[in-house]
């Protein structure tokens, strides 16, 4: 992007010294604009995706933490452990149960 940004000032500079065919300034200077825009949209959607996969990483931390905590392997319920692991479960007239985990993944039983 800055280097976008850098050439498109470029470009203002050289037609403000120079005199040139203003259609092709405004085709080159319209490119270019076009490409720092695109750049930048496509630079906020890897930060977003970056961010999602930051906290993806913070959770399964947590979680491993909490194993870790655990003396011994999970014999009964443990609240501490489900709050870590389960973000949702949801419970169907017909019985069934749909368990939402933290990493996104669902399983139903």
């Amino acid at each position: 992007m800055e280097l976008l940004a850098e050439m498109t000032k470029k470009c203002i500079e050289e037609n403000s010294r120079n005199a040139q065919d203003q259609d092709e300034f405004a085709a080159k200077y319209n490119r270019l604009v076009e490409r720092y825009e695109s750049t930048k949209a496509r630079a906020g959607e890897l930060q977003d995706q970056r961010s999602v996969r930051q906290s993806k990483a913070d959770e399964i931390g947590a979680f491993m933490f909490t194993l870790h905590e655990m003396e011994t392997a999970a014999q009964k319920f443990d609240p501490k452990l489900w709050m870590t692991t389960v973000s949702q479960a949801t419970v169907y007239s017909d019985g069934r149960i749909a368990f939402r985990f933290i990493s996104g993944m669902e399983v139903t039983v």
